[in-house]
């Protein structure tokens, strides 16, 4: 989502929904969240963003993300443009890189000159847009933006209540499996 963001010129959804469960992850290692995720965030330009996400072993796996225009597509991982026809528009004619050592390498940068990198609002605002997705899954429910950012609900005890001695929020039942929440019933704001 934060690339989402950062393509959107950081326009905020306005609204969500989306569809999620568990069919794979079974045991007390997997803890009581879902192992897959689909959501549908609406903005107010008319955007739409479709994300998904699976965590399950032996299944395909893709990062990728690609922007759907009136006039093309963008592969950001291919670093390319394609027209409607197939055809290519651009593409990256520079060396393939990888982004996450850019990341590195921009940030040890900004310390070695002093000149500290802050991401902090992209990077909270980008998870919040998440545990909205999150919230829409675990809820079924429509979720607006408004409501997330109003609301007072967190997964568990606040960090200041927190220690290597506070007891987990849920436990496993005798099967080894923590309950889940159940879309359509499970009610979070």
């Amino acid at each position: 989502m934060d690339r989402a963001e950062w393509i959107l010129q950081e326009e905020t959804p306005t609204w969500c929904f989306g569809l999620g469960g568990r069919s794979a992850s079974f045991g007390e290692v997997f803890g009581d969240m879902f192992d897959h995720h689909t959501v549908v965030y609406e903005y107010p330009s008319g955007a739409r963003v479709y994300a998904m996400c699976r965590t399950q072993v032996g299944c395909y796996n893709n990062s990728g993300d690609i922007v759907v225009g009136t006039k093309g597509t963008c592969n950001l991982a291919r670093c390319e443009i394609k027209g409607l026809k197939g055809e290519t528009l651009w593409k990256y004619p520079g060396p393939r890189c990888n982004p996450y050592q850019l990341e590195q390498n921009a940030l040890f940068d900004s310390i070695r000159k002093g000149e500290p990198l802050n991401s902090g609002y992209h990077m909270a605002h980008s998870t919040m847009i998440t545990v909205m997705g999150q919230i829409a899954c675990y809820t079924g429910k429509r979720t607006d933006w408004k409501n997330v950012v109003k609301s007072d609900l967190q997964f568990g005890p606040p960090p200041e209540e927190s220690n290597f001695d506070t007891p987990p929020p849920t436990v496993p039942d005798e099967t080894g499996n923590y309950p889940l929440p159940k879309p359509g019933i499970t009610k979070l704001l």
